[in-house]
């Protein structure tokens, strides 16, 4: 049912975590690993991310939007 649609974490989205950690580290923020993964997978395939918190994912560089609300923030 859900075969063609779900992004598997690959190695090029393993490496886009790691640089978003990375940078992230240089300023002492810290985000929960899941989120990051999540995070890099949008920006792997150039996908908007969708979630409650717009504000902490649009750090990680991704372009977030909240669909229960609509506000977007560009990454």
């Amino acid at each position: 049912m859900f075969r063609d649609r779900i992004l598997s974490v690959t190695e090029d989205v393993m490496l886009r975590w790691r640089m978003i950690v990375e940078e992230e580290r240089k300023i002492r923020h810290t985000f929960s690993q899941p989120d990051l993964i999540i995070a890099a997978t949008a920006l792997e395939h150039g996908l908007m991310l969708a979630t409650g918190d717009i504000e902490d994912d649009r750090k990680t560089g991704a372009a977030p939007v909240n669909p229960w609300t609509g506000a977007t923030i560009a990454g």
